[in-house]
């Protein structure tokens, strides 16, 4: 004869909770792309500013629809980076320490402008955007020399026209 206790119960519950949380398949996980392509992405700083966003890499493995949702949603208009919510891409001196990139309101900024250049987005200091450092499905971005690697780019042929789009790196 089986009894069931009330600690049974409560332990066949969360484990068909669990597995409901799941993907139904494996695909439907994000994950790397198989190029080994990374994603310029846009996040809102937790705690911080609301219009200031961080700038990172993360993985390309998502449909156009969801890349918009998660920030990798770009376009190039009149020498500015903007992202699907509206906000530039902002070269910002780290007090000295070097400079690093943010999402932040358009402005007439001059941190704001930055170049295409074949397969490089130069910016107003004279650096590039490079994807540095990898860990899974996360890359660091940050402005870098334009000889290293990392600073080729893989932007659509019509990225130039103002067309929105993922930007691709490969750290």
């Amino acid at each position: 004869m089986t009894t069931i206790t009330k600690f049974g119960l409560l332990a066949a519950g969360a484990l068909a909770l669990g597995a409901a949380m799941l993907p139904a398949s494996p695909s439907e996980a994000i994950e790397l792309r198989p190029d080994g392509a990374y994603c310029l992405t846009s996040k809102p700083i937790f705690g911080g500013h609301p219009s200031v966003e961080r700038v990172s890499g993360l993985s390309c493995a998502y449909t156009e629809e969801e890349s918009a949702d998660v920030g990798q949603q770009w376009s190039y208009q009149g020498g500015k980076l903007v992202n699907n919510n509206g906000n530039c891409l902002q070269e910002v001196d780290a007090i000295g320490g070097g400079y690093k990139l943010v999402v932040h309101e358009c402005a007439p900024y001059r941190g704001q402008i930055f170049s295409l250049q074949g397969a490089t987005i130069r910016t107003n200091s004279g650096g590039c955007i490079v994807f540095d450092g990898r860990s899974g499905t996360k890359a660091g971005v940050v402005v870098g020399e334009c000889s290293g690697g990392g600073q080729v780019l893989n932007l659509p042929d019509d990225f130039g026209t103002g067309a929105g789009a993922q930007i691709k790196g490969y750290p």
